[in-house]
Order: structure tokens, then sequence, then C-alpha cells
């Protein structure tokens, strides 16, 4: 007779575990396209691309956003300062 062993586990039992994990990689893909497309909207100039991008965020990561952009444009002034380039008022 052909027992089936005991520490068999159950396909069902290994995508209920992994479903989380997965839900959770794909939280963090699809956070990662939003930024890089708001990104690229601000870069380019458009508008609409980075409000598409900016709204697919949660206010969390918008939060994290904004002040990484604070950062930047300061870093980037300084930058700038120091090569005595012109930085245009907003």
């Amino acid at each position: 007779m052909n027992a089936q062993p005991s520490h068999a586990t159950d396909p069902d039992s290994d995508v209920d575990r992994a479903l989380p994990r997965v839900l959770e990689e794909i939280s963090k893909a699809v956070s990662t396209l939003a930024l890089s497309n708001a990104m690229s909207g601000a870069y380019h100039g458009d508008r609409q691309r980075l409000a598409a991008g900016l709204e697919a965020m949660r206010s969390d990561q918008l939060v994290e956003v904004s002040a990484a952009a604070r950062l930047l444009g300061a870093e980037a002034d300084q930058v700038l300062e120091r090569r005595a380039v012109s930085v245009p008022c907003p």
C-alpha cells in the first residue's frame, strides 16, 4: 500500500500562505510605477501625467514624495548657486 507521507503539503494551503506576500509585492510595484509616472510627468512638464501619478498614490506616499521634492529642489538650487548659475524664481 502506498500511503501519502504525513508531511505532504496541500498546494492550496501554500497558495493561501503566499498570497498576502504576493499582493504586498504587487502593491509596491504599483506604487513604484505611480511614482515613476509622476516623476516623468514633472520632469517633462506634463501636468496631466503628473496629476495621474500623484492621484494613484496613498496619502503616506504623497507626504514622502512632497518632502523629497522639497529636498531635491533645495539641493539642486544650492548646486546651481555654487556653479554661479542663475536660478529662475517660480
